[in-house]
C-alpha cells in the first residue's frame, strides 16, 4: 500500500482514475447503452469496480471513493443524459459499497471480490427488475411457452425463472474474477510507478545521472477556471438540447 496517500503523487493519481471512470461510464456507458448492446451493464460495471480498486488502493482516504462517485454521477449526467436512472443506481451503489469495504485494508483482496460480486450481482438484478416494470408477468409466460413448445414437454416448467437464476450466478461468477483481476492490477501498478517512470507522474527529483526532472508548474486557478467554464459549457448544451432539441449543435 501506498505510505503517503495525501501526497502530490497521489493526488494526481486520484484525479486521473476519477477520470477514467467518468469516462468508462459516460462515454463507453453512453455509447453501449445507445447501441443497445448486449451485457452492457455488466462490461460498465465490471469497468467501473476496477476503477474503484484502483483508488481504494492508491488514495485509502476515509472518504476518497464515495468523493469519487459524486462527481462521477455529475459528469455521467452531463456528458450522457441519455443512460437510463438504473444506470446511476448502480454507480451510487458501488461506490457506497466500496467505501464501506475498503475502511480496512487488511482484506484488500476479499473486499474487492466481494465488491466486484454484489456490484455485479446488483446490476443483473436490475435488468430483471426494468424486465418485470416494463412488461410485466407476460414477457416471462411468452418466454415459458416458447420454450416448452421448442422442447414440446407436456407439464409446465418457469424456464424464465431459470433463465434469470442463471443470468445473476453468470454475473456472481464474472465478478469472481473483476475482483482478483482488479487486485492484482492495483498491486502492479505501483512497480509500473518504477519500471515505466516516463509515463508515471512525478516530482521534480535527480535522477541516477545527477540529472534533474523538470516538473511543469501549472497555475491551480486558471486550471480551476477552464474545469468550471467547460463545465458550464456542456451544461447549457444540455439545456439547449433539452428546450431546442431542433437547434441542437
Amino acid at each position: 500500500m501506498i505510505e503517503h496517500p495525501h501526497s502530490e503523487y497521489n493526488k494526481q493519481v486520484y484525479y486521473r482514475l476519477i477520470a477514467l471512470w467518468v469516462s468508462c461510464e459516460a462515454f463507453a456507458g453512453g455509447i453501449m447503452h445507445g447501441i443497445k448492446l448486449p451485457f452492457s451493464g455488466l462490461i460498465v460495471s465490471s469497468l467501473a469496480i476496477i476503477c474503484i480498486v484502483l483508488i481504494a488502493y492508491h488514495v485509502p482516504s476515509p472518504s476518497s471513493i464515495i468523493k469519487a462517485t459524486l462527481i462521477v454521477v455529475i459528469f455521467k449526467f452531463i456528458l450522457s443524459p441519455h443512460s437510463p436512472p438504473t444506470a446511476y443506481i448502480a454507480v451510487l451503489f458501488q461506490g457506497i459499497l466500496g467505501q464501506i469495504l475498503f475502511r480496512n485494508h487488511r482484506y484488500f483482496k476479499l473486499a474487492a471480490i466481494i465488491l466486484a460480486i454484489l456490484g455485479l450481482v446488483e446490476s443483473a438484478i436490475q435488468r430483471i427488475l426494468v424486465l418485470m416494470i416494463v412488461y410485466g408477468n407476460d414477457l416471462w409466460k411468452a418466454i415459458n411457452i416458447f420454450i416448452q413448445k421448442l422442447t414440446r414437454e407436456k407439464d409446465p416448467t418457469n424456464y424464465s425463472l431459470v433463465i434469470g437464476i442463471a443470468y445473476i450466478i453468470l454475473h456472481a461468477v464474472i465478478g469472481i474474477f473483476v475482483g482478483i483481476f482488479a487486485t492484482r492490477l492495483a498491486k502492479n501498478s505501483l512497480a509500473w510507478k518504477d519500471k515505466y517512470p516516463s509515463l508515471m507522474v512525478r516530482h521534480a527529483s535527480p535522477d541516477l545521472k545527477g540529472e534533474v526532472l523538470l516538473e511543469q508548474k501549472h497555475d491551480p486557478r486558471k486550471i480551476k477556471i477552464i474545469f468550471i467554464l467547460i463545465w458550464l459549457a456542456l451544461v447549457l448544451f444540455y439545456i439547449q438540447g433539452k428546450l431546442y432539441p431542433a437547434n441542437t449543435i
